[in-house]
């Protein structure tokens, strides 16, 4: 009689699993990049005895791929 009880409940677990994962609500994650109305942003990068390592860091900066960019550096 036990395993009985166990086999019904492991049943309707399983079938309440596929239940579940079958009618579970389906999220669209993707963006459409071309409908966002993106802010202006500024990124400010302090820098001291940076020598070695602030070109790169300029190149990795102006290689981005934000909307509304706008270059401009200042010291």
């Amino acid at each position: 009689m036990k395993r009985l009880q166990e086999d019904i409940h492991e049943f309707f677990w399983m079938a309440g699993s596929i239940l579940f994962i079958r009618t579970k609500e389906q999220k669209n994650d993707t963006l459409n990049f071309e409908e966002i109305d993106w802010p202006m942003i500024s990124i400010l990068v302090p820098c001291y005895n940076e020598e070695e390592t602030i070109e790169e860091t300029v190149r990795n900066l102006t290689g981005l791929s934000y909307p509304k960019k706008r270059n401009h550096f200042d010291q």
